[in-house]
This record gives structure tokens, sequence and C-alpha cells, in this order.
């Protein structure tokens, strides 16, 4: 059985409580809940468009399994339209521990981010059993989403207004991993 869970800068089974700082270091005793990943970023807020700052969050998935696992694969899946750009990187340990960042707009040095949005950009990786490995993942502004380039335009921003239509804030995307 695969468990993935947030990452915590203290020492290795340490609870974590706000998924915003998982920013490397230990795998944490707290567990990503199912449907819970969306909840793992910033809102996508007026100032975070401004600023363009791309941020990263990272995730211990762990093999808890009786077994060696092969051929796992990893795809992240949009639900609606994305404002944002995803990519993972997936990293080892040494001894239990990963790379820590400063805060969530520090990118991770050892890290090589690839994108993996939807199954035809799947990432496929062995795990065995006991070991873990880190998944960084980094979400930047999609600068040329038209949605948020309309947010500057007052004409547009007017009619949302009549219209009673707010802003998104937020997105949805599924982390995928079949074995």
């Amino acid at each position: 059985m695969i468990k993935l869970y947030y990452s915590t800068s203290s020492k290795e089974d340490q609870p974590q409580s706000d998924p915003m700082y998982s920013l490397g270091g230990f795998k944490s005793s707290t567990v990503v809940s199912s449907g819970e990943i969306g909840a793992i970023f910033p809102n996508i807020s007026e100032f975070t468009l401004e600023q363009l700052k791309t941020t990263y969050i990272c995730l211990i998935l762990k093999n808890e399994g009786t077994e060696d696992l092969q051929d796992i694969n990893l795809w992240m899946d949009p639900v609606g339209e994305m404002l944002c750009n995803y990519r993972v990187a997936i990293v080892t340990d040494s001894n239990g521990e990963f790379e820590t960042v400063n805060n969530i707009n520090s990118k991770p040095i050892y890290a090589e981010f690839i994108s993996c949005v939807g199954q035809s950009n799947t990432i496929a990786f062995d795990l065995e059993q006991n070991k873990m490995l880190g998944l960084w993942i980094e979400r930047s502004i999609d600068k040329d989403n038209i949605e948020l380039k309309n947010r500057k335009s007052c004409d547009v921003l007017y009619e949302q207004f009549k219209q009673d239509i707010k802003p998104s804030t937020e997105e949805e995307i599924n982390l995928e991993i079949e074995w």
C-alpha cells in the first residue's frame, strides 16, 4: 500500500498542521487525505497574480506494503479550466531526509521538474518496500490564460460585476497514482 504524506522540517513522523509548510525535510505523520490535494496551495488572489511567484510543496510517497512496486504511474488531472501550470519532480531521500526550502516560493535545488498534466504525460517509477520518494509540486501562474488577462480589463470586470460573476481564486487538480 502506498501512502502520501505531508512533509515537515522538524523531524520524521511529526504532525503537519498546515500544508503550506510542507516544504521538505522529513515525512510527517499527517497523511494527505484523498481529495485534499487541491487544498495545498494558497488561493490565486490579485496579489498572487501581480507577484507572479511560483510556489512549491513537498509531499512524501511511502510504500508501506509488503512488496516492491514496479511501474507506478503518476500524473495530474485538471478539473475544469486551469489558471496555473503544474510540474512535478520526484526526488530521493538521504537517510530519511529530503531537501528543505525556506518558504513556499523557494525552488528546491536538487529537483528536476517535468510536466505531468494529463494521462499522456505520465511519470513512471518504482518504489521498494518501506522506501520513500519526495514529490515536489510546482505551481506557476499561466501568464497566457485569457481569464487572468481579463482581470485587468475594466470593461470585462464591469460586465462580470453586472452578471455577479466573481473571478476564480481556486482551481482543482487531481494527483493520480496507479500501480
